[in-house]
């Protein structure tokens, strides 16, 4: 299309000229001028437009924007004839109007010829050249011209059926010429590569024998029996023979006796299927007696389906096998070391599967190392510690240098755990995928061992708190009595002689009490009730109240002893006894008032005594008795509150919230 563009600018430019010579006097001049003027420019414009495309010759990259331009000036060239329809369309002369039609009939019949190679420029073309003519002519009320305007309509609809044919028939002969092109292009790259390959094979025979008898690896040539034809000068060096003693010979008198069946039988076969190329490894024994390894690729020689005979190309692999066979024992006694090592081994990917596991770290989980190898890792760890390792596995793919270390449980494959160490570092398999190495440790005796010696040193701990909490609280009380006696014996010796044999009485229940703590400290909480609970407020309000006057008002109810469990019993008693003896020492109360009552949600303890209190800001953290009451409340899940101001009492409450 461009190609032709310059006659087609010809032919409109004298077609324009035309129709404005023979409507001048018919239509005011300036936009008949005007209209000229529009489609001289637009020529000009589209004949440059060809000429640049000419020039820069695009490839198939640029093509779309070369199309694009190209339908831009059919367009508006499409339009500017379209225009005539309103602007060179005389009234006053029928005639001329007709000569008007049959322009753009005639140019619109002749764009058929130019632009039906690509069918979308022909409808640029024509749509906008005949469209408003025939618009106007419908739209007159004469019947003549209304069937004017239907012909316009249906000679533009002909008009397109013949381009879109025309565009068939276009694309077919561009793409025959296109295929005669490359038809004749490949005729003549074969020709010049007949003539190549006639000048080449005179060299190339040349040159063939002249690398047979240089080459390093033994070239021959048999017929279809086997037997030598033909041997280059190497397969006499690495063979030991001449040439002479192997003309003639069968190739598998040269084979080490225990290999001539299996390569019989792999070359029979060859022969056979007519495979044209095989390869094959095996030894042959040299002159003198010595033991080669060959590698042999053979081709088949057929003229035309026949087999004429084998030619073969034989490299010396003998140093090869020795190293294969060297690293194969190396192998086997690495394997052997892995497998067997007291020590659980083994291999984890990126992707957290397991690649490899020794015999040994199989067996201590329970499994068969096929149980594990391509399984997630995860299978033989314990659920809580699976997150844990995951980190640790990700953090050793990315610090591929550093030496890692992790303590964690495995899951066996019955259930049971086991503590491992683990020490973990970047390794590369076979084949040159990071992987990280897992040397496994079991810890389980000295994890057990550690337990064993934090559970004693919380029994310690435990024992010191109850001793604190019960019996020294005790020994306060009875050291105040025992105070109180020494005064009585100034005046009363009945009274004081009464109060001796209440603190004899009570020293020995602390001997039993003490013995008992030694008999079984950790237990001696499982078995506090209700009951007990009272007894053992009331007594020590009954003890304290003889030590100095103090009075204690102990109101506990028993359905809210009864709804706490034997171990909340027992912390809500230590921190009585705690508070009732802070009370005793430290706030010189004249009235201490002990309750425990139930609450809709849960059991409340408050000891409220009118003593000289303290400052809460320098008591936060607690000292001695304080801080074991926020310990035991901690240890039950209460709620502590501790409220005291100077010279204005303390109130301790502990709620204990039910389902707890």
């Amino acid at each position: 299309m461009y190609e032709s563009s310059p006659v087609v600018l010809g032919a409109t430019v004298l077609c324009a000229t035309a129709l404005a010579v023979v409507e001048w006097g018919l239509v005011p001049p300036v936009p008949l001028l005007a209209w000229l003027a529009y489609m001289l420019v637009l020529a000009i414009g589209r004949f440059a437009l060809a000429r640049a495309f000419q020039r820069s010759a695009p490839g198939p990259q640029g093509t779309p924007r070369w199309e694009r331009r190209f339908l831009t000036g059919v367009l508006l060239t499409g339009l500017g004839w379209g225009s005539t329809a309103f602007l060179l369309f005389p009234e006053s002369s029928v005639p001329h109007q007709i000569f008007v039609i049959f322009v753009l009939g005639g140019m619109t019949a002749g764009a058929v010829t130019t632009l039906s190679a690509k069918f979308g420029a022909f409808l640029c073309f024509a749509v906008p050249t005949m469209a408003p003519a025939a618009i106007r002519l419908l739209n007159e009320d004469i019947p003549l011209a209304s069937t004017m305007g239907w012909l316009a309509v249906i000679f533009t609809l002909a008009i397109a059926y013949v381009a879109l044919r025309v565009q068939a028939t276009i694309v077919s002969s561009l793409d025959l010429r296109l295929q005669h092109q490359a038809l004749l292009d490949r005729l003549r790259l074969q020709t010049v590569r007949l003539e190549q390959a006639e000048h080449a094979r005179v060299a190339s025979d040349r040159r063939y024998q002249f690398f047979v008898d240089q080459a390093s690896d033994i070239i021959y040539r048999t017929d279809p029996a086997g037997r030598f034809t033909f041997v280059n000068v190497a397969a006499a060096c690495i063979m030991h023979y001449s040439e002479a003693e192997m003309i003639g010979r069968h190739f598998l008198e040269f084979i080490r006796p225990d290999h001539r069946r299996a390569v019989e039988r792999f070359y029979g076969r060859q022969f056979v299927r007519k495979i044209p190329s095989t390869y094959f490894e095996f030894p042959a024994l040299t002159k003198d007696g010595v033991d080669v390894w060959l590698g042999q690729s053979v081709q088949l020689l057929t003229d035309g389906g026949r087999i004429f005979g084998f030619q073969a190309v034989v490299r010396d692999i003998t140093e090869r096998k020795q190293a294969e066979a060297s690293s194969h024992a190396s192998e086997s006694r690495y394997r052997a070391l892995y497998d067997n090592n007291p020590s659980m081994y083994f291999t984890v990917d990126a992707t957290g599967l397991l690649r490899s596991v020794n015999q040994f770290g199989a067996q201590c989980l329970g499994y068969a190392p096929h149980e594990l190898i391509n399984h997630p890792v995860s299978l033989v760890v314990h659920e809580e510690d699976r997150e844990t390792v995951r980190r640790k596995l990700s953090a050793c793919f990315q610090h591929p240098d550093q030496l890692a270390h992790c303590e964690f449980r495995k899951r066996r494959k019955d259930g049971s755990t086991l503590w491992v160490k683990e020490t973990l570092r970047v390794a590369h398999d076979t084949d040159g995928q990071p992987v990280v190495f897992i040397v496994c440790e079991d810890i389980s005796e000295r994890k057990q061992a550690e337990e064993a010696l934090h559970r004693a040193i919380q029994s310690r701990e435990q024992l010191a708190r109850n001793l604190h909490d019960s019996i020294i609280q005790s020994i306060y009380a009875i050291g105040f009595t025992l105070e109180e006696c020494q005064e009585l014996l100034d005046g009363s010796s009945e009274n004081a002689n009464r109060k001796l044999d209440q603190v004899v009485v009570e020293l020995n229940r602390l001997i039993r009490e003490v013995r008992g703590y030694l008999a079984a400290p950790a237990e001696e909480s499982e078995h506090l009730s209700a009951g007990d609970l009272i007894a053992s407020v009331q007594r020590l309000r009954s003890l304290m109240e003889q030590a100095n006057g103090t009075r204690f008002v102990v109101a506990l109810d028993p359905a809210a002893a009864d709804a706490l469990t034997a171990v909340q019993r027992a912390q809500f008693l230590y921190v009585t006894q705690e508070a009732m003896s802070n009370s005793l020492r430290h706030a010189n109360a004249s009235t201490v008032r002990i309750s425990m009552d139930c609450l809709p949600r849960g059991v409340r303890l408050e000891i409220r005594d009118n003593g000289v209190g303290f400052e809460i800001p320098g008591m936060r953290n607690g000292k001695g008795g304080l801080r074991n009451i926020r310990l035991r409340a901690r240890m039950i899940g209460a709620n502590l509150d501790i409220v005291s101001h100077p010279m204005g009492g303390t109130v301790i409450s502990m709620e204990m919230p039910r389902g707890l």
